[in-house]
């Protein structure tokens, strides 16, 4: 079942999307019924650099990460592990068997270069086998053989998921491509993350599992005539919006600026069907043109839209070493926050607070820019990885938006309360426990498996970052 609402804030028509569970009735908007759910066993590929600067704590915490991972996990799921560095490894396959997996991820070792290619070939090889529902990709550096640019990876991608089943990405360090892994996550409509802190990892693992766990749609998109221009971040000349994945009790927003009145444009959400189990049906619903939504709630969405293309802006004059430019396009979305109508809202507060840091690390004295010689300050590399990150999560509306500093700050989520859920249980597991403690009874101990987001919390608060 699909809820959708509409509304209008000066030119602005805004599409609202709330998919939600076999079973739940939702009296607001259009609404698509769909058929009663049954036990659906998912396939996740886990697609992990492995090369030697991997050794240490990040192989730990990787491992430690997927061993809580599979403990979660419901019991039918399966699981792909592949290890890339200069070469790949396939080291288990379409695999549920929990002591089987346990072991392939006790087994991992770093060495080597960083080869995407040959692991993006590894998992074209099983997905031919055994297609799967999403892809987990991991990497802490640049790639140093095989192909390499954005247009190249990008070509394999979409040879290797030919389904365009989503492909999240985990940055790690401050050495990984974020233009590369940024592109991938935007071309998948799929999460992108700069770990900043460990617990990043088991946050991100959680998203995406209790993610699968509540799908309701696949390749869902948004179809809209030539008198509406679609104002998120992208390219949608040919009159569709790409969301990706429709996720239970996740709201999903488009905003278009349409030249007449908006009732006279029309618009059609299209996705495959999933509740049943299987992608059964390719459905269609008309958007309705009777705005329901106030005026307040489509500012600040508008608000989000325009962060996230500042944020694009500011990377780029930053890698190009335009410093004031940087700056100054950073006051503007500040005076453009603060005169906005929904400055009240708790997104555009959380909003103002993500670019008032950001003109304080840019404000000099900030140290040497990317593109100087050796020797800058890690904080505006860890910017610039925050902000690819964030920019993606704005303009995709997938996993959460961190602050730019390092800190216990709360970060702004988009993802479901059943999501949040499981993030915080991950998150909670993966702190409390040692690494020399044996992998299943800590995670047994403490983790609640994603079947305990058929009951989330009415209002889970926003996820912590330690």
């Amino acid at each position: 079942m699909v809820s959708i609402q509409t509304g209008t804030y000066n030119d602005v028509f805004a599409v609202r999307i709330t998919p939600a569970a076999a079973g739940t009735t939702v009296t607001a908007g259009t609404t698509v019924t769909a058929a009663t759910a049954v036990p659906n066993p998912k396939h996740l590929g886990l697609l992990f650099d492995t090369s030697g600067s991997m050794e240490g704590e990040r192989l730990t915490s990787l491992k430690r990460t997927t061993e809580l991972l599979i403990e979660a996990k419901p019991a039918s799921y399966l699981l792909t592990l592949i290890g890339f560095h200069g070469s790949a490894d396939i080291l288990v396959e379409y695999e549920a068997d929990k002591a089987a997996l346990l072991a392939a991820v006790a087994a991992l070792h770093a060495g080597g270069g960083t080869n995407l290619e040959s692991g993006l070939l590894a998992l074209k090889a099983v997905e031919e086998r055994h297609p799967m529902d999403a892809v987990l990709l991991l990497t802490d550096g640049d790639v140093t053989s095989g192909v390499s640019t954005v247009r190249g990876i990008t070509s394999l991608l979409e040879s290797a998921m030919p389904s365009k089943s989503p492909v999240h990405t985990i940055g790690i360090g401050l050495g990984y491509n974020r233009t590369l892994l940024a592109n991938i996550a935007r071309h998948t409509r799929s999460l992108h993350m700069y770990a900043d802190a460990a617990e990043t990892l088991p946050a991100v693992v959680g998203d995406v599992l209790a993610g699968l766990e509540a799908e309701v749609g696949k390749a869902a998109t948004l179809h809209f005539g030539e008198d509406a221009v679609c104002l998120e971040p992208g390219d949608h000349t040919a009159g569709v919006y790409s969301i990706g994945t429709l996720i239970a009790d996740k709201e999903q927003w488009v905003l278009f600026r349409c030249s007449g009145s908006s009732s006279t444009v029309p618009m059609t959400l299209r996705y495959r069907d999933v509740a049943a189990g299987v992608a059964v049906a390719l459905r269609e619903v008309p958007i309705p043109d009777s705005p329901t939504l106030s005026s307040h709630e489509v500012a600040a969405q508008l608000a989000r839209v325009e962060c996230a293309k500042g944020f694009a802006d500011i990377q780029e004059h930053i890698t190009m070493c335009r410093r004031p430019d940087a700056f100054e396009r950073a006051k503007a979305l500040l005076t453009f926050l603060n005169a906005s109508i929904a400055v009240g809202d708790s997104l555009v507060a959380v909003l103002k607070a993500q670019v008032s840091e950001l003109l304080e690390q840019l404000e000099p004295p900030v140290g040497t820019l990317p593109g100087a010689p050796p020797g800058h300050p890690p904080p505006l590399s860890a910017m610039m990885s925050r902000l690819a990150s964030n920019t993606e999560a704005l303009s995709n509306q997938r996993g959460f938006v961190s602050r730019m500093a390092s800190g216990g700050d709360d970060s702004l989520s988009f993802s479901s309360p059943g999501q949040q859920a499981v993030q915080r249980s991950l998150t909670t597991s993966y702190t409390a426990s040692s690494p020399a403690s044996p992998p299943t009874a800590r995670a047994v101990a403490t983790v609640a498996t994603v079947a305990a987001i058929t009951a989330p919390p009415s209002t889970p608060p926003p996820l912590r970052r330690s």
